[in-house]
């Protein structure tokens, strides 16, 4: 009779009562339920996460702008280095140089370069001068033998 009555007792308390079902008789409804409210949690998450991305974006774009303003005023003032000594800008690299005409004879503008070649030019007008002065000192004896070689 024990085992009888242990039986009937644990069949009462194991057998789900009605109330513990839903009214419609839909038993999978506490499942669904469940999983929506997973769902939502998920899509509740993935909005946040949504939104972090775009504002970590903006922020990203944002300083890249400022970082081109940045680089585009030193271009444009004439510097030869990135901020912080980064790198070398291409443009400005030769800036400050500027570029002579080939047709610029050389030596133009070097004051030393001319008092060389003034002096060179001296030295040469002086030894055509005196070859000159030589040269007309023979003829001159050519032509007017004096009366000593006769």
């Amino acid at each position: 009779y024990i085992s009888l009555a242990l039986a009937s007792v644990l069949t009462w308390c194991v057998v789900p009562s009605s109330a513990q079902f839903p009214p419609n008789g839909d038993v999978g409804a506490f499942a669904k339920m469940e999983a929506a409210a997973e769902q939502l949690e998920k899509n509740t998450t993935r909005l946040a996460e949504k939104e972090e991305g775009l504002m970590d974006r903006a922020l990203h774009f944002a300083k890249n702008a400022e970082k081109r303003a940045t680089i585009q005023a030193f271009i444009e003032r004439g510097s030869t280095v990135l901020p912080g000594g980064e790198g070398v800008i291409e443009q400005n690299k030769d800036a400050g140089v500027q570029n002579i005409d080939p047709r610029t004879p050389k030596g133009f503008g070097n004051p030393f370069f001319r008092k060389i070649h003034v002096e060179e030019n001296l030295e040469q007008l002086a030894l055509i001068s005196e070859a000159e002065t030589k040269a007309a000192i023979e003829a001159e004896a050519v032509l007017n033998p004096s009366a000593d070689t006769v």
